[in-house]
């Protein structure tokens, strides 16, 4: 495996678009899986497992990542459990190879690498807006991977370096200025959403339509309409008291928090999703929500209706954060006076409240909501 770490991994990391319509043998086993890979991933494996899962591991950042807050809280330790939640099977391979060490090493390398990348693409950006967050400990990283770059930043005009930038550090500044230039009209706050096949009518509700149990969906049991709905490995199906607007679940794409008062008279801080539309406590399903990546798929069924939104909820950027700060208050809606607005809301008192969460799985998923699949052969263009 190499350990060039001066390389260019724009260049690395670029994959090869695959026709979908290939056929592809493949077992059951296989087609659990649905990573995004190529499809001759097994042949590139066989020849460097370690290099290969520091590969794939690099892939998930750049898919997931969610801006400089995502890097600055960057953890190899999460990178490595979404690897191995996605390749069960390449823990062991590792392990027979004696070639888990390496990829921990190369992880590390990897995450310690782009970090430094996203801290002067940060540092970039910020001096252009004049909002300058000197660096501490972190310049250390930036000289030991680009060396010299942080005072060339800081001290020199960007005319005399910006055609030398780093690859990697170039290509961080100008996703982040593009996604920042289109989104100058706050057009990113509409949650992403998509309709999926109705099916049929079903009668049962339950008898507190405020206070709702979410099952969770696992990707292996999606549907090929929810897996191009969301890259995430999991989705919560909430099934809709009769009368909610779906217009008032797409609203608002960012995620707050808000103080609930049980029935037994305690305090409990809760996530926010859908302007104040739902919510769910952030401590009492602080497991489920540790493993989205990037955003939270939410499956609406509204009287055979089917709605995917998508909010945006990434534990690595500020979802632990959010924890850790719910941990550490009292939970007395005394200690949220001083919160910004953007992090606390009033949960409206006609918010649909998550008490549980459990497993389905997609026999029952089909049962519960009546969902319509269109996965037939007639769908493949053969």
């Amino acid at each position: 495996m190499s350990t060039d770490l001066n390389a260019s991994f724009p260049e690395d990391l670029e994959f090869l678009e695959i026709d979908s319509s290939t056929d592809v043998d493949c077992d059951d086993f296989d087609c659990d899986y649905d990573p995004p890979m190529p499809y001759d991933y097994r042949q590139q494996w066989a020849v460097d497992p370690a290099g290969w899962a520091v590969l794939y591991a690099a892939n998930l950042i750049r898919q997931f990542e969610r801006g400089p807050d995502f890097f600055k809280n960057l953890d190899a330790s999460v990178i490595e459990d979404w690897v191995f939640s996605d390749y069960p099977e390449l823990l062991e391979t590792l392990r027979s190879e004696d070639a888990l060490a390496e990829f921990r090493f190369g992880m590390s390398q990897h995450c310690r690498t782009i970090r430094a990348a996203a801290l002067l693409a940060n540092e970039v950006i910020s001096l252009r807006q004049g909002t300058l967050d000197w660096f501490r400990s972190d310049s250390a990283e930036c000289d030991e991977f680009f060396p010299g770059w942080l005072t060339r930043i800081r001290t020199e005009p960007e005319w005399a370096w910006h055609a030398q930038l780093p690859g990697l550090v170039s290509e961080l500044r100008g996703k982040w200025t593009a996604e920042e230039f289109f989104n100058s009209h706050d057009s990113d706050q509409v949650a992403p959403h998509s309709f999926l096949p109705r099916g049929e009518s079903r009668d049962e509700t339950s008898g507190d339509q405020r206070n709702i149990t979410a099952h969770v969906l696992e990707r292996g049991d999606f549907t090929l309409d929810l897996k191009f709905a969301t890259k995430e490995p999991l989705a919560l199906v909430i099934k809709l008291p009769s009368g909610v607007n779906f217009e008032t679940l797409t609203q608002w794409n960012h995620t707050t928090w808000a103080v609930h008062k049980r029935d037994d008279g305690s305090q409990a801080w809760d996530l926010v999703l859908g302007n104040g539309v739902l919510a769910i406590s952030l401590l009492d399903h602080e497991t489920i929500l540790n493993r989205f990546r990037a955003r939270l798929p939410v499956i609406y069924d509204r009287d055979g209706e089917k709605l995917v939104v998508e909010y945006d909820w990434s534990p690595m950027a500020f979802g632990r954060e959010y924890m850790q700060q719910a941990k550490s208050f009292a939970t007395g809606p005394g200690e949220a006076a001083g919160l910004p607005p953007r992090l606390f809301a009033e949960l409206s008192p006609e918010a649909i409240r998550i008490e549980r969460t459990c497993p389905i799985s997609m026999a029952e998923f089909f049962g519960v909501t009546g969902f319509v699949s269109t996965d037939d052969d007639d769908a493949i263009p053969f």
